[in-house]
């Protein structure tokens, strides 16, 4: 079953900004990955400035070439 969800970020131009995660959003997955790889504010603002995810990944940028039609691997994140 996928458990969608959404990822709110307070940018720094005081907005919140939020992104929907279409794959397991429960906190054990994505509460854990945000936890570990997207601590700072930085790094959570550069999470959202992608736009949608598909699966959140340690990574936010999306393999070169990626597409949902042409997935690839799942390395980091895969951008809808």
């Amino acid at each position: 079953m996928t458990v969608s969800s959404t990822i709110s970020v307070f940018c720094r131009d005081g907005v919140f900004r939020t992104v929907y995660c279409h794959l397991h959003g429960e906190p054990t997955w994505n509460g854990r990955i945000l936890h570990t790889h997207y601590a700072t504010g930085q790094q959570a603002e550069a999470l959202v400035e992608h736009g949608d995810i598909r699966c959140l990944g340690p990574r936010c940028d999306k393999p070169a070439g990626h597409t949902l039609q042409n997935r690839g691997r799942c390395d980091g994140l895969l951008r809808t």
